[in-house]
């Protein structure tokens, strides 16, 4: 157990589906398109700086297993964040603190954590490198 992040994207189409559908919020309700149109184009684990980044940034307490709508604003600041931090670790309590929670790993500034960093920053820099303005934009996560 533990936390599980995604950044997904989807059709518009879809995404005014998946609105939807996460306003009845029925838990015994299949999505209401086919699965395969959710694309996953990055997953983390115990990644809670992330967590905490994405409910600073969007301004509310990220639900469990909700899909989050950003934008690429919202993922140009997080790059910038995480490459501030890469270049400087003294930095890292500041723009991208660590987030206790049930079974969200680690909170401790560490080689695991600049380590994540790293591979988070080549990550979304190549997210925001093919950023597809015909498709919405999601942070998930499930703990």
């Amino acid at each position: 157990m533990g936390l599980d992040q995604g950044i997904r994207r989807l059709s518009r189409e879809n995404a005014v589906l998946m609105a939807e559908w996460q306003e009845r919020n029925d838990p015994d309700e299949d999505y209401p398109f086919p699965y395969t149109d959710i694309e996953t184009l990055w997953t983390g684990r115990k990644e809670n700086h992330i967590h905490a980044y994405f409910g600073r940034v969007l301004d509310v307490d990220i639900d469990n297993c909700r899909y989050n709508e950003i934008t690429k604003e919202d993922v140009l600041l997080l790059v910038d964040a995480l490459d501030a931090v890469n270049t400087d670790h003294m930095k890292a309590h500041r723009l991208l603190p660590t987030q206790e929670g049930f079974f969200f790993g680690s909170t401790e500034y560490d080689s695991r954590y600049f380590t994540d960093i790293e591979h988070e920053l080549a990550v979304f820099e190549d997210i925001l490198e093919n950023w597809d303005e015909t498709k919405v934009y999601y942070y998930w996560a499930w703990w």
